[in-house]
């Protein structure tokens, strides 16, 4: 049984066994905006979707002969969830995991844990209401995992346009960080609206843990043997299984619109609005530690990895930005559970060296939300 199988288990069973057990609350819809948990009230928001992607044409994709190639399905799962400590503060947690079995690629693609403050609940501003918020990114707790191969599209290994390239693991970069932002918003009769702008920042370190694959070895050799005749094979022997690489500290920003119209007392129909910008990524630090092996002297070593580790410092040029649309039709099923059908389609431009560029990016699925 896969991970994501067993995952999807686990949350369906949790979700089964808190529905059975919750003592409902008011009917109020989940999917408004604007909508925060009184105090003692819980309520989950958890999603299951199917998501399609065709890669884009940047140097990336071509690098890894990739540009224009499917990738279906793609498994989406998140848990947007909170607790109303008082009736104007809420603590926020937000889960996101993604599973690309095409790609080999899988992990956390969201992680946020903070609190959410109403400052204006719209009794006394006109009905309109203001929240502030907080969050720590989660990234930290999952290593950046990820191989190092040399680039399988053989003309830019030669003519040294994009000669080794990246096999993430999963979606982390397993960098800490700190998330502040806003959201206001107004119900006029029965259609609620809600503008929200948030800005992070992630902390630079190491957490991360690259394999250096055969390939990569041999283009390695091939690299040193251009400088140092003959000393290529030795070198690579030395070289350990993997290394970790020092990222620089970054900034992201989102924002956009969220609205809901309320059909009747059972339906609703929501759509919304949101641009995200992905940092670019830049290494600062190589941390290799390779062993001598003789008749190479300690003293070539230290200087061949000086040149090889040199050779990954800079920008990664991997920065991208979402234009995403989204929509979602809703229906009550009791006071405190609700079921929605989502949809997203999402426009990006990204840089040259980007994996998460897209042609076509669309998603589909279903989400269950519950209060008690």
């Amino acid at each position: 049984m896969s991970y994501s199988t067993c995952l999807t288990r686990v949350l369906l069973t949790g979700m089964v066994a808190i529905f059975m057990a919750a003592t409902p609350s008011k009917a109020e819809d989940l999917e408004n905006p604007l909508y925060a948990p009184e105090k003692g009230t819980v309520f989950f928001k958890a999603s299951a979707g199917i998501m399609y992607k065709e890669a884009n044409d940047n140097i990336a994709m071509r690098a890894k002969n990739h540009v224009g190639a499917t990738e279906f399905p793609v498994g989406r799962f998140s848990l947007d969830s909170g607790y109303g400590i008082t009736d104007r503060m809420a603590l926020r947690f937000i889960l996101g995991w993604t599973q690309n079995n095409e790609i080999d690629r899988s992990g956390m693609h969201n992680g946020r844990l903070g609190l959410n403050y109403r400052v204006s609940d719209g009794v006394n501003s006109n009905g309109w209401v203001w929240d502030v918020y907080a969050d720590a990114n989660l990234a930290g707790a999952i290593k950046m995992g990820a191989e190092l191969v040399q680039s399988p599209n053989s003309a830019m290994v030669v003519d040294g346009t994009h000669p080794l390239s990246f096999n993430y693991d999963g979606y982390s970069h397993g960098r800490w960080g700190v998330w502040a932002g806003t959201q206001a918003g107004k119900t006029w009769n029965k259609f609620t609206g809600a503008a929200f702008a948030e800005i992070e920042r992630t902390f630079g370190n190491n957490n991360s843990d690259v394999r250096i694959s055969d390939s990569a070895k041999t283009f390695i050799a091939n690299l040193v043997n251009s400088t140092t005749p003959g000393a290529g094979s030795l070198y690579v022997q030395g070289l350990p299984a993997s290394f970790s690489i020092n990222t620089e500290s970054t900034w992201e920003y989102n924002f956009g619109y969220k609205g809901l119209y309320e059909i009747n007392d059972n339906w609703s129909f929501g759509s919304g609005f949101s641009f995200k910008h992905r940092a670019t990524n830049s290494i600062e630090a190589v941390i290799l530690t390779v062993s001598t092996t003789t008749p190479l002297t300690d003293a070539q070593v230290a200087a061949i990895t000086s040149a090889v580790a040199g050779s990954f410092l800079g920008s990664l040029d991997d920065g991208w930005n979402e234009y995403i649309l989204s929509t979602a039709v809703s229906r009550k099923l009791s006071d405190s559970v609700q079921l929605s059908v989502y949809g997203e389609y999402t426009f990006d431009t990204s840089q040259d060296k980007s994996q998460n560029g897209t042609r076509i990016k669309g998603e589909a699925g279903v989400r269950l939300n519950f209060s008690f």
